[in-house]
């Protein structure tokens, strides 16, 4: 699963509007899913800055909405 995770954050990194905007945030999601249950990385977008800053990586159950 850190294969994956790993691989979507170099994914973001590329292309970050890639992900879901989040209802009522200035944040993003992405969704990374297995066998062993689903995943959610949280990150916000500095265009102005052309930055990323990663919020939360955790699975979907305990990082929620």
């Amino acid at each position: 699963m850190r294969e994956r995770i790993m691989s979507r954050v170099g994914e973001l990194c590329e292309n970050p509007y890639r992900g879901t905007r989040m209802v009522g945030d200035k944040s993003y999601e992405s969704r990374v899913s297995s066998r062993g249950g689903a995943y959610r990385i949280r990150y916000s977008i500095y265009r102005s800055e052309r930055k990323i800053t990663f919020l939360d990586i955790g699975k979907h159950k305990i990082l929620g909405r």
